[in-house]
């Protein structure tokens, strides 16, 4: 399980916001660059989190009548949750 898993992309993003603060107040140029490459990384994470969220909040949804999915698996016929 990934690290993108854990936390939701709000969380990622803020991570991201406190180092680029971090990275504009810092002194030394290596410092800054630093902070600046794990602020791309959150930023990615927080992506990459909310692409999972995305795909598992569609596989939790029932097909809709005429997509393909519903043509290749049939109308949901199902009485129960």
């Amino acid at each position: 399980m990934g690290l993108e898993r854990t936390h939701s992309p709000k969380y990622f993003r803020t991570r991201a916001e406190e180092f680029r603060t971090k990275a504009d107040n810092a002194q030394h140029q290596q410092t800054k660059e630093a902070l600046r490459r794990v602020a791309k990384t959150s930023d990615d994470l927080a992506r990459r989190a909310e692409q999972i969220r995305t795909v598992e909040d569609a596989a939790e949804q029932p097909p809709i009548a005429g997509t393909k999915s519903s043509f290749l698996f049939g109308p949901d016929t199902s009485n129960g949750p």
